[in-house]
C-alpha cells in the first residue's frame, strides 16, 4: 500500500545540533552568572570548558547507555549499573581536574572530612546530571511513542478507509453477480427451447446449438478459489468450437487439433486457450488443404503447458487489428495469474499467424 504525503523539510545534523548548542549555552551562562553574583567566584575559560565538558559527557552517555539497557534483558537493572559506573568515572576526572587546575589549596585537601564532602558534593552534582539526562531520554521516548501511535493511528484510518471502499466494490459486485445470475438462467432456457424447435427441421442446426450452450455454461461456471478449472474442461470447449465452427459453413474447413500429454488433475485459468483458437476462426483462412491451420497442446510430466497455432491469414483490411481485444485481455490474464511462468509469442507476418505460448502450470 503507497501513502501519499505532503512533502517535509528534510532534517539535517545541524537541525538537530542546533538545539543544543543554545540550550547548553543557556544553561552554562545560567550557572556562570548565578555563581558569580552569589559568591563573586570566577574559574578560567579552560576550566569552565574541561568542566563543562565533563558533564555534558555524562549527560549523553547516560543517554546512550540508557538506549542500550532497554534493548537488553533486564533493562532496569543495567540501566542503575551503567548509571553507577558513568557517575563514579565522572567524579574521578573531577577529582583529577581539581587537582590540574588547583581549585582549592593544597592544604586544603589534607584536612579531615574534606575529601568526604568532595565525594559527595561532586556525586550529588553528578547525580544532577543523571536525573537530568534520564528526563531528557524519557522525553524522547514519549515523543517516539506518540508518534508511532499517530502514525499507526493514520495507518489504521487508511485500512479502514480502504476497506470500506472495497466492502462498497464488493457489495456492487455482488449486486451485478447476482442480475448475472438470472441472465444465465433464462438464457440456457432459451437456447433448450429453440435446441428443441430447431432438432425438428435441422439437426446440425440444433447441435450447434447444443455446442454453443455447452461452451457458454463452461464459461459461466464458477471457478475453484485460485480462478482455474481442469485443462481437460478447456479442451473440450475447443473441440466444440471446432464443431461448431465446421457447422457454420457449407464448405470444409481445414484445421488439425493435435492434443498430446497427461491433463489428469491439470488446472488452468479458464478461457485462455479458447480465446487464441477463436482467434484462428476469426482471422485464419481455413479453406487451402495444403495449408491447413495446425494447433497443438501438449503437456509434460512437469506440468509445463505448451500451445501452438499456425495458420495462412485472410484477407483484412489494413486497419483490422489482428490482435484482437480477446487476445489482449488473454495476455492481461496471462500476466496477473502466471507471472515469471510464461512465455507468449505471437508473430504476425505478412501471410501467416504463428503463436507459440509456454506455461508452467
Amino acid at each position: 500500500m503507497k501513502l501519499q504525503s505532503e512533502p517535509i523539510h528534510k532534517i539535517t545534523i545541524a537541525d538537530r545540533i542546533y538545539p543544543h548548542i543554545i540550550g547548553w549555552s543557556v544553561f552554562i551562562l545560567y550557572e556562570i552568572g548565578f555563581v558569580y553574583l552569589s559568591t563573586g567566584t570566577t574559574y578560567t575559560l579552560i576550566s569552565y570548558i574541561c568542566y563543562y565538558s565533563l558533564n555534558i559527557a555524562l549527560f549523553y552517555t547516560n543517554v546512550g547507555l540508557l538506549n542500550y539497557s532497554f534493548r537488553q534483558r533486564f533493562p532496569y537493572l543495567k540501566a542503575i549499573l551503567f548509571g553507577f559506573v558513568a557517575l563514579t568515572i565522572s567524579v574521578a576526572i573531577k577529582y583529577y581536574l581539581d587537582q590540574v587546575f588547583l581549585i582549592f589549596n593544597v592544604h586544603m585537601w589534607s584536612k579531615p572530612g574534606y575529601l568526604y564532602k568532595f565525594g559527595v558534593q561532586n556525586t550529588f552534582r553528578g547525580l544532577y546530571f543523571l536525573v537530568f539526562s534520564t528526563l531528557y531520554w524519557a522525553f524522547l521516548r514519549f515523543i517516539a511513542y506518540r508518534k508511532n501511535a499517530n502514525e499507526k493511528e493514520r495507518l489504521n484510518l487508511v485500512i479502514l478507509k480502504e476497506k470500506a471502499e472495497l466492502e462498497n466494490k464488493f457489495a456492487d459486485v455482488r449486486n451485478a453477480y447476482l442480475q448475472h445470475q438470472i441472465n444465465p438462467h433464462l438464457l440456457f432456457n432459451t437456447l433448450n427451447f429453440i435446441y428443441n424447435k430447431v432438432y425438428q427441421n435441422s439437426e446440425s442446426a440444433s447441435e450447434c446449438v447444443f455446442l454453443l450452450a455447452e461452451i457458454m455454461r463452461y464459461s459461466l461456471e464458477e471457478a475453484d478459489q485460485s480462478g482455474k478449472k481442469l485443462l481437460e474442461k478447456e479442451v473440450e470447449q475447443i473441440e466444440n468450437l471446432i464443431k461448431i465452427n465446421r457447422l457454420r459453413y457449407n464448405h470444409p474447413l481445414y484445421i488439425h487439433f493435435i492434443v498430446t500429454g497427461r491433463f489428469t488433475g491439470v488446472k488452468i485459468i479458464p478461457l485462455i486457450l479458447l480465446t487464441f483458437v477463436e482467434n484462428v476462426f476469426k482471422h485464419g483462412n481455413l479453406k487451402i488443404e495444403e495449408d491447413k491451420a495446425i494447433m497443438e497442446l501438449n503437456v509434460n510430466e512437469n506440468n509445463e503447458l505448451t500451445f501452438t497455432t499456425r495458420n495462412i491469414k485472410k484477407q483484412q483490411n489494413p486497419n483490422d487489428r489482428l490482435k484482437s481485444i480477446g487476445v489482449e485481455n488473454a495476455i492481461k490474464r496471462l500476466s496477473y495469474n502466471y507471472p515469471d511462468q510464461y512465455k507468449l509469442n505471437i508473430n504476425d507476418e505478412e501471410g501467416t499467424f504463428n503463436l507459440y505460448l509456454y506455461m508452467r502450470l
